[in-house]
């Protein structure tokens, strides 16, 4: 499985607060069988700039593999992104690659202001990243939204050419449960996450995968790999692929 969604990046973000609790959440994933894990620490543009913002991953990723590199024990696969609120400073910037996670820099974890109703700003900014920057928007936990359960707002933002991601312990609820499952079933669903911060989430996550149709699994690994394989070839070297050039 892949878990295209964490926070395990040590003291760059809400989540993991030191390098001790990065492996020890990494190790927590693992074992619920993810073998591919995504970085994304959240960036906020109205915060920093982008330049500013690499810099202290970079540095982040850099601690986190001269551990790993010092230990004698299989690591997951492990992608450097990001988690890109959406606002309409982030438009101010004529490069978004160094948000991408993918080489081909063409999809991008977005996370949408949360509101009850779709409303015409964030359409607005969705449709220019996907028609003036060419940037795939992967919509990050999609559970969360109101408006992003409607089946007629997801499908339409599918077709303009967006990726919808949900954090797996939603399925835990059993009302969102029955209609995720549903748009697992109909290929709405293209890529899940756990949304690690803590410790606390690993619970949940494992409880929703135990609801996960094991088509269900193959199809979002799938989709998964073929975003993520554009990243770093078919290297085997885990610990690597988190060093930022």
């Amino acid at each position: 499985m892949v878990d295209f969604h964490t926070h395990l990046l040590p003291g760059i973000d809400d989540g993991a607060k030191n390098v001790e609790d990065s492996v020890s959440l990494l190790n927590s994933l693992s074992e619920l069988g993810m073998k591919e894990i995504v970085l994304s620490p959240h960036y906020y543009p109205a915060q920093e700039r982008i330049s500013d913002f690499t810099m202290r991953r970079k540095q982040s990723c850099e601690i986190f593999a001269k551990v790993l590199s010092e230990r004698n024990k299989p690591t997951p696969r492990l992608h450097v992104a990001c988690e890109v609120y959406l606002e309409p400073i982030l438009f101010n910037n004529e490069d978004l690659s160094p948000l991408t996670v993918d080489l081909g820099e063409k999809f991008m974890l977005t996370e949408l202001l949360y509101e009850e109703d779709f409303t015409n700003t964030t359409e607005s900014m969705l449709r220019q990243l996907v028609y003036s920057y060419n940037v795939v928007p992967i919509l990050a936990h999609i559970d969360r939204y109101p408006f992003l359960m409607k089946e007629k707002i997801l499908y339409n933002l599918l077709e303009m050419g967006c990726v919808a991601q949900i954090n797996v312990s939603s399925l835990s609820n059993f009302f969102k449960r029955k209609k995720l499952l549903k748009y697992l079933e109909k290929g709405y669903i293209g890529v899940i996450g756990s949304d690690t911060h803590n410790k606390n989430y690993i619970n949940e996550t494992r409880i929703g995968l135990s609801h996960l149709r094991p088509k269900d699994i193959e199809y979002v690994t799938d989709v998964s790999k073929g975003i993520l394989n554009k990243v770093k070839g078919d290297s085997d070297d885990f610990v690597m692929e988190i060093l930022v050039d």
